[in-house]
């Protein structure tokens, strides 16, 4: 009987701890929600207006100010999110130039035209962005405590036991050799444009199968090296990462993956130092200093490449006017009158989770599905035969085949997806766990393929299964200790009696 009554404490204690824990969560802070309230409602007044005036203009000036507005209110938001203000910024600018002003898009070949796309382009993002604000400004929540740093913590390989600074710093000086013998290797067939070719075409020539993997997978351990900074190995840390973007400038890459390296720099040292107002200022500054410096590297590249800066104002042009918004253009223009097309869900991307053709140009799903529905099919097989795809298309899917319910829903889910990977990916930095630093980093990558380029093969890729099951087996360990430590609270509180 006595055990019955201790087994009823412990579920009782566990399931309070829970329950406290979930209602922290879900308190809202009225300084934030009441604002973000009135923006809502003028947005959706402006959707409504907009079915008979233009009301692009103040929609625009209306997520704007929304930015403004999110800096005043959480200015450290904007460093933790920099990646996704700025590309869906990005986007957003991209589709109202198209939507205002007749662009010919190359992608598509065909001039732009005003159909009415920006106001439920805006609207999703607004919604999503909203949303993060919300679950940013929830001081309670415990996904978002405030993780202690640590650097003496060990791991345990058997019998030996190492520091995480040791670790740290053995993992550091690998990638650092690793990375040298790739340039190396590679340097011997030049920088990637003096042949008289592009990028696809150089690495199509000169990569191996190593070299495809070493690209993709030096990015998840990119952390750790910079976590060498707060271990007092600064010149090691700032070592790898200028090597590491020479490695990226080397074979041609001008903006994706050198952006995305500024961002886990600026992700981990925001994480890993405590920073005043003043500082998270500063900071944003520079951040946006980098970027500049990204995009004159940009007009440096193209110019050397195709020798001419008209060719500069004519790549950030198509960048800016097609690029990014061609995919979205072209599906609304087509399916804004249309019906949901589940059947062609299930069988072109829920199958592409499992399984998918051996070439590219055989695939019909994600970003490639939406370049065949809105592109030529000698534009789409160009692309595809160089192993190229268009450059963004997750609002593009979700609209096509869910309408504006999957736009609306599918961006809340985007955003939620967002905080929840980001989040526990800084606390993996901030507690200097490296395997989960690892595993959240890989998976901000691949959430940022999912949500920009509708890359749902992500979820059934080798990789995916294989760090979502090393997280479920830590939570679990974590799970059984947290059981174990209320037990021993009780314990010591005299709430169990030990016979």
């Amino acid at each position: 009987m006595k055990m019955l009554s201790t087994s009823i404490k412990l579920c009782l204690m566990f399931d309070n701890y829970k329950l406290e824990a979930k209602y922290n969560m879900i308190k809202v802070n009225r300084n934030i929600s009441s604002p973000l309230l009135v923006i809502f409602i003028v947005l959706i007044i402006l959707n409504v207006v907009n079915a008979f005036f233009n009301m692009d203009y103040i929609a625009l000036a209306l997520f704007l100010f929304f930015l403004y507005f999110t800096y005043k209110s959480n200015k450290e938001i904007i460093i933790k999110y920099m990646f996704m203000y700025v590309m869906f910024t990005y986007h957003i600018c991209s589709v109202f130039t198209v939507e205002n002003f007749p662009n010919y898009l190359y992608n598509l070949q065909e001039w732009s035209y005003r159909s009415g796309c920006f106001l439920p382009i805006v609207t999703s993002y607004m919604i999503g962005f909203m949303l993060l604000l919300l679950l940013e400004s929830n001081n309670n929540s415990k996904l978002r405590r405030k993780v202690q740093y640590s650097e003496q913590t060990y791991l345990s390989f058997g019998e030996i036991k190492l520091s995480r600074e040791k670790v740290v710093k053995v993992v550091t000086t690998i990638l650092i050799l690793l990375t040298i013998i790739m340039i190396a290797r590679i340097g011997k067939n030049g920088f990637y444009s003096m042949g008289g070719i592009d990028r696809f075409e150089y690495r199509d020539n000169t990569f191996s199968g190593f070299d495809s993997k070493f690209y993709t997978y030096i990015s998840w351990f990119l952390p750790i090296p910079l976590m060498c900074a707060n271990n007092g190995m600064k010149k090691r840390a700032w070592f790898f990462f200028a090597i590491y973007c020479f490695y990226l400038v080397w074979i041609g890459d001008k903006f994706g993956s050198l952006f995305m390296a500024f961002y886990f720099l600026l992700l981990v040292n925001w994480s890993t130092k405590e920073l005043n107002k003043k500082m998270i200022g500063k900071v944003i500054v520079l951040a946006f200093l980098a970027l500049l410096a990204l995009m004159l590297f940009i007009a440096y590249q193209v110019f050397y490449e195709r020798g001419s800066m008209l060719e500069v104002f004519e790549y950030f042009n198509h960048r800016l006017a097609g690029g990014q918004s061609d995919l979205w253009w072209g599906v609304f223009s087509q399916e804004k009158n249309g019906w949901w097309r589940i059947g062609e869900f299930a069988k072109d991307e829920l199958s592409a989770v499992f399984t998918q053709p051996d070439s590219w140009m055989d695939y019909n799903f994600g970003i490639y599905k939406m370049m065949r529905v809105t592109a030529p099919n000698g534009v789409v097989n160009n692309y595809l035969s160089r192993g190229i795809r268009f450059a963004a298309s997750s609002q593009a899917s979700l609209f096509y085949y869910f309408k504006y319910t999957g736009l609306y829903v599918g961006s809340i889910g985007i955003f939620v997806l967002y905080y929840q990977v980001v989040n526990r990916a800084v606390n993996a930095y901030r507690s200097n766990d490296l395997i989960r630093t690892v595993c959240y980093t890989m998976l901000i990558s691949k959430v940022i393929q999912l949500t920009t380029m509708s890359a749902i093969d992500m979820l059934g890729n080798t990789t995916t299964l294989l760090c979502i099951m090393v997280l479920f087996f830590m939570y679990q360990k974590n799970l059984y200790s947290s059981r174990i430590g209320i037990m021993n609270d009780a314990r010591s509180s005299g709430g169990i009696n030990e016979q």
